[in-house]
């Protein structure tokens, strides 16, 4: 639930009025008795709900959670009936998410384990050193999960639909409220994603809460969301450097790359039995003069080298984030809005050696202040504290400010003045009230996300709700009407074109949501299916967004305006417009958002561009990085197969090579959580 919730909400926004979707299930769920556990669900920009935990008569126990994150509605409830080991036996979940319906149910009958999801469905004999993982439900199915853990005499259960989890010590930390300190122990459970889902537990192994971007701590105890936090990552992060040292390996030689074809920048194109020489971190020659004397030579028969690749649309997550990346072939990446405090922490070890990531260059995320406001991007309340941050920012090494729903549309240029004094980009979402073009107006170098593209030609109540759900229910209705070559996309187009405003459009990201029912898996993520966690492959198939009451966008008209959508990428690409490509959620998506510029018309070397040297341009670096060229830094991807045939060829990581270190794609998958090469 979590891991849905997390994904998503670094894309969406929504109104108020998305409380009425949970109104017709309030006669379903059970009302929490007085007296009920609770736990407020936190982030850094305050509270957004909370879940409440009981045990009726019976002996079932409930979880009841409510949360309203930037509009998106999710109440839950979970009722669970538990063996002597405190492994669930039966589960029902209901209720509703920005999915739609989370029935789901799971039972022990006869020796058989039956369940079914809004994902999938299946059976499997029951036995002991067995549990059940619900697809969805409230935080207290991880409570449960801990707690059978602990049980367990190794602290290790197989898991259904598939997998294990496994539960280890990871630090413990001392927390005071009122006068009575409280000694709790962080718990890490692996098995359940990519990276280890981290529990916290009181002196009795009890449940006491969670913590991260979004955070469930008891009620009164508020206030040590950030200690917990500073903990749990200082814990993690001793694990990083051996891990670092084991992946990244030192060559101690001039590097050859013999007989490869690669990607040239210079054409778009690709030239065949070509070798390349690096010595250190640094291109040193390309073709006949590649050679050196007891070099290691990498033979790349078959293989296509092309610069590392970059995603510009990441929002740098845990220690773990960094290995996923790179074992996509991502070596660097635009952070385009992060928890400032945590992301510069974070940064600092990338820098200093003691964390394996890809070479992070961070934007400022800034918001007005309000319930629709970015969790964990700085608020302002007037042009002079914006003006205050972007200088903090400067000094800190942002390359850039990210505006986002809630400034004030008359904040955008004094800010975006005072932005490029500083030698600081602009971009982001676009205001509400405000459409692109005017934005551009004021100052905008880039613009996020194709659908804020289009809202250029959205009607009035669109634009004026784009820091709701309006913003996706809106382009999701109405895009596929959108008449491109006409006006107002027409002059919009081309002032995007004659400015150079560089667009991520994120297509993946819309594909994913507007496209596939519940149950069916996207595009993105097919080619990894039986090959990361059981977990994350069902959250694969948790389906595209449903549209709540209030908002009448359908299915049809969704994939319809997905259409749109890649058209808007097209007709961009032909007049001119800068295009790089991001993701805004897992770096494995970008292959296939390169796919999806492709459909648009690009060619291979065109769509490989948006990802390399097309995206170093855009952060103004392309003289030092992100083409295979002398002098170049010499961040490159060796890939199993022929890129210039097939885009998708890119998913097969041979080898990576960054900062003069060498790391194994095979190693590198198999540390980041995968059990195989993608298909």
């Amino acid at each position: 639930m979590r891991k849905f919730v997390a994904r998503f909400a670094a894309g969406l926004l929504a109104g108020a009025s998305l409380l009425s979707i949970a109104a017709a299930h309030d006669e379903e769920l059970s009302t929490p008795p007085k007296g009920a556990a609770t736990w407020q669900i936190l982030s850094a920009g305050g509270k957004h709900g909370e879940e409440q935990v009981w045990t009726d008569k019976a002996g079932v126990r409930h979880a009841r959670m409510k949360i309203v994150l930037r509009g998106l509605t999710y109440d839950v409830e979970q009722a669970t009936t538990m063996n002597e080991k405190g492994v669930p036996t039966s589960i029902v979940i209901k209720g509703v998410t920005p999915s739609g319906d989370a029935a789901e149910t799971f039972a022990i009958e006869n020796g058989v384990a039956k369940w079914k999801s809004p994902a999938d469905a299946g059976e499997a004999a029951w036995r002991v050193n067995l549990t059940y993982i619900a697809f969805g439900g409230p935080a207290d199915a991880s409570a449960i999960l801990v707690a059978s853990l602990i049980a367990d005499d190794d602290g290790r259960l197989d898991a259904l639909p598939g997998g294990a989890v496994k539960v280890s010590e990871l630090t413990t930390t001392t927390v005071t409220v009122g006068k009575k300190p409280m000694t709790l122990k962080a718990l890490a459970v692996d098995g359940v994603s990519f990276e280890p889902q981290v529990a916290w537990v009181d002196e009795e192994n009890n449940f006491f809460g969670s913590v991260g971007w979004l955070s469930w701590l008891p009620k009164g105890f508020e206030g040590v969301r950030q200690k917990l936090i500073d903990a749990e990552t200082e814990a993690l992060a001793a694990r990083a450097p051996a891990l670092r040292a084991r992946l990244a390996q030192d060559p101690g030689k001039p590097v050859v790359f013999k007989n490869v074809k690669i990607y040239d920048a210079a054409t778009n194109g690709f030239k065949k039995k070509q070798s390349v020489l690096v010595e250190g971190a640094t291109i040193k020659a390309v073709g006949k003069k590649a050679k050196a004397k007891d070099a290691l030579v990498i033979d790349g028969e078959g293989k296509t080298l092309v610069p590392g690749l970059w995603d510009m649309h990441y929002h740098t997550g845990g220690d773990g984030a960094g290995v996923l990346a790179l074992a996509t072939g991502v070596t660097s990446v635009r952070d385009i809005g992060n928890e400032k405090a945590t992301l510069l922490k974070r940064l600092k070890r990338m820098r200093d050696g003691e964390l394996l990531g890809p070479s992070t260059y961070p934007i400022l995320g800034m918001d007005g202040d309000g319930p629709l406001s970015a969790q964990g991007f700085v608020r302002i309340h007037s042009v002079e504290e914006g003006v205050k941050e972007l200088q903090l920012a400067k000094d800190e090494g942002f390359l850039g400010v990210k505006l986002y729903g809630t400034i004030n549309p008359l904040w955008v240029k004094p800010l975006a003045d005072e932005a490029h004094r500083l030698g600081l980009s602009v971009q982001g979402h676009i205001p509400a009230g405000m459409r692109p073009s005017e934005a551009v107006a004021a100052g905008y170098d880039g613009i996020n996300h194709i659908n804020f593209i289009v809202m250029d030609a959205m009607p009035d109540d669109v634009v004026k709700t784009s820091n709701g759900l309006n913003r996706f229910f809106g382009p999701g209705k109405h895009a596929r009407h959108v008449d491109l070559s006409k006006e107002p996309m027409a002059s919009f187009i081309a002032t995007l074109a004659e400015k150079r405003i560089v667009v991520d459009p994120t297509l993946t990201v819309y594909e994913g949501s507007f496209v596939p029912e519940a149950g069916e898996v996207p595009a993105s993520a097919a080619p990894y299916l039986g090959v990361v966690p059981a977990q994350v492959e069902r959250q694969f198939k948790q389906g595209g967004m449903v549209a709540p009451e209030g908002y009448d966008a359908t299915r049809a008209d969704m994939r319809a305006s997905f259409e749109k959508l890649v058209e808007t990428v097209r007709v961009m690409h032909e007049k001119g417009v800068p295009i790089v490509a991001g993701t805004d959620g897992y770096p494995m998506d970008l292959i296939r958002e390169l796919e999806l510029y492709v459909r648009a018309g690009m060619t291979n070397g065109e769509a490989l561009e948006t990802a390399t040297d097309g995206a170093a341009r855009a952060l103004g670096l392309a003289d030092t990085v992100g083409s295979i060229a002398p002098g170049q830094t010499a961040d490159l991807v060796l890939v199993d197969g022929d890129v210039e045939a097939s885009i998708g060829a890119l998913r097969r990581v041979a080898t990576v090579m960054q900062g003069g270190k060498i790391l194994d794609g095979a190693a590198l998958r198999e540390a980041a959580g995968f059990s195989g090469g993608p298909k």
